[in-house]
């Protein structure tokens, strides 16, 4: 365990680095505008909300609190306009004026009242997948849907099927977990009881050890038979929760999956009939588009309650590539985070136990046993 990448039990987990003092800041924003930064692993940025109403991919952000981001993508985005104060040091900020936020809403009220449709009538709620390259903003999409569909008293369950990032877990893995509550700003998706505590109810995710860095690098032959595994659990947890159900879930998908390598598609294919997708979001890839169009165009006699939605979304300009460095560095903080605690004051004390190597016993299960 010393050997894994973020983890060195020999020392205290690192904190960022202090910035250089600066002054704190005021930015205005006018409606329908959002406040975007870059913020690197050793630096943070303060933001607290003054004056109006703001949101960070769908979850409001508490007037007169103060949330600290640091290794951090992110957006700020506001419909009715408000006044942020900042400080810190970010790579980059600038306020956009055209964003996505209207489209990823209308996609919501879709999805509403699918959920409506399938609460009176007892069924599965909407079954939604969002797929398209890498650094296309698919899991920004996915959080703002969850965002806005607990804000509306729902109850989704989202699943995560890109083991180059985890959710609620480390990087390698596959998990699902439903959420009934708000989305921690700082954290993301928030944290798991294994994490330590936290100011918001943790989240109890579902999580399947996948191993590998992307979900096409070895034809199908582990990813699917797991991907079967996660899809019935989640329909099966499903079928036993009501207003679960009703909300449906949404699955977020490695960018590899939209390249059209050998293999690649088949297992898009797979995922679409494992978990009996009902929606598909399709975001910056007009190609992915129309071959997912073209596949599962209605066919004569189909009935509509069967037919699958293909809807292509625009990429947001906020999106920036994250190149490997920047993987890297979010993986090894994933890591470290799962074992030490999100936090330094709520920080977990794991210990390393050494044992001799011919204390240990290996086995190999052979193929067909």
């Amino acid at each position: 365990m010393i050997a894994l990448p973020g983890l060195n039990l020999a020392a205290p987990p690192p904190n960022p680095s202090p910035p250089p003092t600066t002054q704190s800041r005021t930015q205005d924003l006018t409606p329908n505008t959002e406040f975007r930064f870059e913020v690197s692993f050793t630096r943070h940025l303060s933001v607290k909300l003054l004056t109006g109403t703001a949101e960070y991919f769908g979850t409001e952000l508490a007037p007169s609190t103060t949330y600290t981001f640091t290794g951090t993508k992110g957006a700020i985005y506001t419909w009715h306009g408000c006044k942020l104060e900042l400080s810190g040091d970010a790579e980059s900020e600038y306020v956009a004026e055209e964003t996505t936020m209207v489209s990823v809403l209308n996609a919501h009220f879709a999805l509403e009242g699918a959920r409506e449709r399938a609460a009176a009538r007892g069924e599965m709620g909407p079954r939604v997948m969002v797929v398209g390259p890498e650094n296309s903003g698919k899991t920004s999409l996915v959080r703002a849907l969850t965002a806005y569909a607990v804000k509306g008293g729902r109850q989704p369950m989202v699943v995560n099927l890109d083991p180059r990032e985890g959710m609620l877990s480390v990087p390698g893995t596959f998990s699902a977990a439903a959420f009934s509550s708000i989305l921690d700003v700082e954290e993301g998706w928030g944290s798991s009881p294994i994490s330590g505590p936290s100011p918001l109810p943790v989240k109890m995710p579902l999580v399947y050890q996948y191993g590998l860095k992307d979900a096409d690098s070895e034809e199908g032959k582990v990813f699917r038979p797991l991907v079967t595994r996660v899809a019935l659990a989640v329909t099966s947890r499903l079928e036993e929760d009501r207003e679960g159900k009703a909300a449906g879930f949404v699955v977020d998908t490695a960018g590899g999956m939209a390249l059209g390598k050998a293999g690649a598609y088949d297992n898009l294919e797979h995922v679409v009939s494992e978990f009996s997708v009902t929606t598909i979001f399709v975001l910056s890839s007009e190609r992915l588009y129309s071959d997912l169009s073209r596949k599962y165009a209605p066919r004569p006699g189909t009935s509509p309650s069967d037919a699958i939605s293909i809807i292509r979304l625009d990429k947001s300009g906020g999106c920036v590539d994250r190149d490997e460095s920047y993987m890297k560095a979010l993986r090894h903080a994933q890591i470290r985070a799962y074992f030490f605690g999100h936090t330094s004051d709520a920080a977990l004390a794991p210990h390393s136990q050494s044992a001799a190597f011919d204390e240990l016993a290996v086995y190999r299960v052979r193929d067909g046993e």
